[in-house]
């Protein structure tokens, strides 16, 4: 599992490639936690290169979001496959978050 995290200006950009288990989960949050104080407008989280997530990696991004949305930044999920897709509809995040 790779994550890989970019700023630009007010963007944040969160790549994720591999398979988002529960074994690499903690280190996928220590990393992405540290976007949570930022000033920042959108985080994107490209998921190209995502094979799989767990309910682990699920949590992971719900907290992202709960941390972000009240600063009034958009968190969007980018590229997801057919797999990734059927995950966040069959546990109701598909509503929470935008997708492109």
């Amino acid at each position: 599992m790779e994550t890989i995290i970019e700023e630009h200006g007010k963007v944040a950009i969160i790549t994720l490639k591999g398979r988002l288990e529960t074994t690499e989960s903690a280190d996928v949050q220590e990393k992405i936690t540290t976007l949570y104080e930022k000033d920042l407008e959108r985080v994107v989280i490209e998921c190209k290169d995502l094979e799989y997530i767990a309910s682990s990696g699920l949590r992971i991004l719900f907290l992202l979001l709960k941390h972000m949305k009240p600063k009034g930044a958009d968190v969007v999920i980018r590229n997801a496959n057919t797999l990734l897709k059927e995950v966040f509809d069959s546990t109701g995040f598909t509503p929470l978050f935008l997708f492109e």
